[in-house]
């Protein structure tokens, strides 16, 4: 895979992505897995700050499987 230079704009959605992800869904990550779903709310929350529908360029290497591929932050399905 090539490195990638973000922009500035890019940087920026992807600390909040991380951040949001840290605090609104690491926390919770155990049960949301036990449970199989993930609380409405807090997608109501993702689609708020533009986290749902985004694209990633194949090219990238990314493969998207829920937030895993997102690279956010801690190991498991909720911020790989």
């Amino acid at each position: 895979m090539q490195d990638i230079e973000f922009t500035e704009e890019q940087v920026m959605i992807r600390d909040m992505a991380r951040d949001f992800a840290r605090g609104e869904i690491a926390p919770h990550a155990q049960a949301f897995e036990k449970a199989g779903w993930i609380d409405d709310g807090l997608v109501a929350k993702m689609g708020e700050l533009g986290l749902l529908g985004m694209v990633v360029p194949e090219e990238w290497g990314w493969h998207l499987r829920g937030l895993r591929g997102l690279r956010l932050g801690r190991r498991g399905n909720f911020g790989g």
